[in-house]
C-alpha cells in the first residue's frame, strides 16, 4: 500500500518550489535588485551624512552664539568699544546663517548689535525676521519690542508707535510694558487726554504690575 504524503513533506515541497521560483526570479531580475541595493546604500549614506552635517552645523551655531555674547558683554563694559560690537555682530551673523534654534537667537542679537552700532533701519529689518522665526510667543514679542526701539531711534516714531500698539493689544508677556510705553509716548507728545486713558487702561488691565504705581502717580499729577 502506497504511503500518503505527510503535511510536513507537503510544506517542504512548497518551500522548495518557492525557493526555486525566487532563485529564478533573481536570475532574471538581478540587475534591478542590484540597482535597488545600491540605491538603499546611497540613501543610508545620505541620511547619515545629513544628521552628521546637521549636528555639526548646530554645534557651530552654538559656539558662534557664545562667542558673540562674549563680545557683546565686553562691549557693554567700561572698556568696551564699537569694535567689540562689530565683532559681536560678525559672530551673530555667522551663527544666524547656520540654522536651528541657536541661529534664531543669534538673529535677535544680530539686530541688537546693529542697533547699538547706530544701524537702526537694518536692525529693525533683522528684528522683524527674528520675530517671525521665533518658536515662542515670548521670544517673538521680545524681538518686536526691540524692533520698536530701533524704529524710534531711526526717527520712525509713527511706525514704532503702531508696532507698540500691536504689542499692547496682544496677549504676550510684554503687552503691559508696551501699553505703559504707549502712555509715556502720548505724554511726551503732549497728548494728555490720550495718555490719561492709556494709563487708566494699564491700571485696569495690570493692577499688580510694578509699573502700575507709576501709572497711578501720573494720573494724580
Amino acid at each position: 500500500m502506497a504511503r500518503g504524503i505527510t503535511r510536513k513533506e507537503l510544506k517542504q515541497d512548497e518551500f522548495v518550489e518557492a525557493a526555486f521560483s525566487l532563485e529564478q526570479w533573481l536570475e532574471e531580475n538581478w540587475q534591478t535588485v542590484a540597482k535597488w541595493a545600491v540605491a538603499l546604500v546611497v540613501v543610508g549614506v545620505l541620511i547619515g551624512g545629513f544628521f552628521w552635517w546637521n549636528e555639526s552645523r548646530t554645534a557651530a551655531a552654538k559656539s558662534l552664539l557664545a562667542e558673540g555674547m562674549g563680545h557683546l558683554d565686553k562691549a557693554g563694559s567700561e572698556e568696551g568699544t564699537s569694535a567689540d560690537f562689530e565683532a559681536a555682530l560678525e559672530s551673530f551673523e555667522k551663527a544666524a546663517g547656520k540654522g536651528g534654534p541657536a541661529s534664531d537667537t543669534a538673529t535677535y542679537f544680530q539686530g541688537v548689535a546693529l542697533s547699538r552700532l547706530g544701524r537702526h533701519d537694518e536692525a529693525a529689518e533683522i528684528l522683524s525676521k527674528a520675530a517671525n522665526s521665533a518658536v515662542t510667543l515670548e521670544a517673538a514679542d521680545a524681538a518686536r519690542l526691540a524692533r520698536v526701539d530701533a524704529l524710534m531711534a531711526a526717527g520712525k516714531a509713527e511706525e514704532g508707535s503702531a508696532a507698540l500698539r500691536e504689542l499692547a493689544d496682544g496677549e504676550g508677556a510684554y503687552a503691559g510694558y508696551a501699553l505703559h510705553r504707549l502712555a509715556e509716548l502720548a505724554e511726551e507728545q503732549g497728548n494728555d487726554t490720550e495718555a490719561q486713558g492709556l494709563y487708566q487702561r494699564f491700571i485696569d488691565d495690570f493692577p499688580n504690575d510694578p509699573l502700575a504705581v507709576t501709572a497711578r502717580q501720573k494720573l494724580e499729577e
